[in-house]
């Protein structure tokens, strides 16, 4: 009965206190609650980017002749990572010069040949000139002691004219050859061979080709690494750089 009392006590005192009014001007301290840090109410997730990874690599057998980027470079779509030569081109382009080469060589030796032959050809008409026209001469001189005779009427008719007739064959024989000798025969322009025509129009398509090639970038990226350098020559397929560039 003594703890019913005392409860009551207490609880009369509290209320008391409540309704005790405060002096005008003033209010009551009211203690808020406890803050609860943003972090604890409502964890964020980490944010994570997906990466993709883009191999460079060459088409066909190549040179490589110029790497202008660098590992760790930002490259935008379009841009130049490697500058090669063909070696496919280069090498068949190689292979028709000494083709074209050996048969202009061939070429020229036939055409020597046959410029040797004309020349030879030209000594032998001007030895044969030469010796007519000698001959012609000495009968021309022998004539001339066979007409004092025929003048002197030491010389029988027949005998004269047998003598005059083969003076002025021998001076026509010299004259017909003399003329022929300087009517020499242009030499003919022989038309290229079949073989060497084929030749030159390969080599001048290869020549037309560029042998060199410039690997780009695909799209926005950043270079992740390089495994050539200028002066190597990666096999066809091989990879060449590496890209790292934001998962479509």
């Amino acid at each position: 009965m003594g703890a019913v009392i005392a409860n009551l006590t207490a609880v009369g005192l509290a209320l008391a206190v409540l309704s005790v009014p405060f002096p005008r001007g003033q209010r009551r301290a009211v203690t808020p609650p406890a803050a609860t840090p943003l972090a604890e109410r409502m964890p964020l997730p980490a944010r994570s980017v997906a990466r993709e990874t883009i191999a460079i690599r060459t088409p066909r057998l190549a040179k490589v002749l110029e790497a202008p980027v660098a590992a760790g470079d930002g490259i935008a779509a379009g841009q130049p990572l490697l500058v090669l030569r063909d070696l496919a081109i280069a090498g068949k382009r190689a292979a028709a010069q000494d083709e074209l080469r050996r048969l202009e060589a061939d070429a020229a030796a036939v055409e020597a040949r046959s410029a040797a032959a004309r020349q030879t050809e030209a000594r032998v008409r001007a030895e044969a000139v030469r010796r007519l026209e000698t001959d012609y001469r000495a009968a021309l001189q022998d004539f001339a002691r066979w007409q004092e005779l025929f003048d002197e009427g030491l010389l029988a008719r027949v005998e004269y004219e047998r003598r005059k007739q083969d003076m002025e064959s021998r001076r026509l024989e010299a004259k017909s050859a003399r003329e022929a000798a300087d009517r020499l025969p242009v030499p003919d322009v022989r038309p290229e061979s079949r073989s060497l025509a084929q030749a030159r129009r390969m080599f001048e398509r290869l020549d037309a080709l560029a042998d060199t090639f410039v690997l780009r970038a695909p799209r926005d990226a950043v270079v992740a690494e390089i495994a050539v350098s200028p002066g190597d020559t990666p096999a066809r397929g091989a990879v060449l750089m590496l890209l790292a560039a934001p998962a479509r």
